[in-house]
């Protein structure tokens, strides 16, 4: 950007900012809405990105969706863009594409290991426990499945190969 357009740029996107913080929505998506008429691209990018981060902490995350579908797909793949798709669906219910989008920012390292592992398998979890829009099922989960995750994560599970040493139902194992 030239320098003065620059600056107009700068402004106006901390203008939009302050007037988020503040709740003045209508100054804000105005303020928004005269930066994407300086024709950059880039600046353009970036109000469609805040723009979409807004609409979330506004908990509309239909109009972030929608916002940032409509990013080109070098920006749309970028780490925040992606955190930012990652809360909208979460935040529809959309697990299964939820999940296939935090299995991408792992891959990319958006996250701690740990952060990523916790974050996969609680989104696996939400997959298996049911979708409350399918037709037949409503989300019921039989008790086997729905108790998965106890016996998968829990604290007494199985760590460790054992072998009894004792009679049959007496609970005395040893460490295989």
């Amino acid at each position: 950007l030239a320098g003065q357009t620059q600056s107009t740029a700068l402004a106006r996107l901390l203008s939009a900012a302050s007037l988020h913080r503040l709740q003045d929505r209508v100054q804000r998506d105005a303020q928004v809405a005269t930066l994407r008429k300086l024709g950059d691209g880039l600046v353009e990018d970036a109000a469609q990105l805040l723009s979409a981060e807004w609409a979330l902490d506004d908990g509309d995350a239909a109009q972030a969706l929608t916002l940032l579908s409509a990013l080109p797909p070098g920006v749309a793949r970028r780490s925040h863009a992606l955190r930012l798709r990652l809360r909208a669906l979460r935040a529809t219910g959309a697990h299964g594409e939820a999940l296939r989008t935090a299995r991408l920012l792992a891959k990319h390292q958006a996250f701690s290991k740990a952060a990523a592992q916790s974050l996969l398998r609680s989104l696996a979890f939400e997959v298996i426990d049911g979708s409350r829009r399918h037709e037949i099922t409503k989300g019921f989960i039989c008790a086997k499945v729905r108790g998965f995750a106890g016996r998968l994560y829990g604290p007494d599970r199985l760590q460790f190969p054992e072998s009894r040493t004792g009679r049959k139902g007496k609970g005395q194992f040893k460490r295989a």
